[in-house]
């Protein structure tokens, strides 16, 4: 929950062609990294092994149809335990809690800038309603790595 309110705002940019910034790849790295840290600790102090952990999680997985409803449980259980490693699942909770934020106004949204641009005559035809050229002012939109 940290890791998602201090990244938040990382997520809050969309990009028109559905790709991801190398931003959002990085962060998942750096979750994924805090995650493998807390288990490697907490295995530590209850004096269980990496090795011995996923042995256990093996074996759980290999006696999971005995369980009967109890196997809901584990099903439960082993997704919210390897939730971490998957993008998809991280990119939903980063989004969902960005736009939390947006709406409880922790985080503005993105917004437009207004920028100047000089562009020189001879780059494109004239259009003949301009006898000196393009206008002086001209707004454009401007379409620069997903922002706009």
């Amino acid at each position: 929950q940290e890791f998602a309110a201090e990244h938040a705002g990382d997520f809050l940019a969309l990009w028109p062609d559905g790709s991801h910034p190398l931003l959002w790849t990085l962060r998942h790295q750096e979750y994924t990294n805090i995650f493998e840290s807390q288990l490697e600790k907490t295995l530590s102090e209850i004096g269980m092994t990496r090795e011995s952990f996923q042995s256990t999680m093996q074996h759980l997985h290999e006696v999971r149809e005995t369980l009967g409803e109890s196997a809901e449980d584990l099903d439960s259980f082993l997704t919210s335990l390897t939730a971490a490693a998957d993008y998809d699942t991280f990119l939903k909770v980063m989004l969902n809690d960005g736009l939390r934020q947006q709406e409880a106004g922790i985080l503005s949204a993105a917004r437009g800038e207004q920028i100047q641009v000089t562009v020189p005559d001879r780059l494109g035809p004239v259009p003949a309603d301009y006898r000196s050229g393009y206008p002086p002012v001209q707004t454009m939109p401007v379409e620069y790595q997903g922002y706009r």
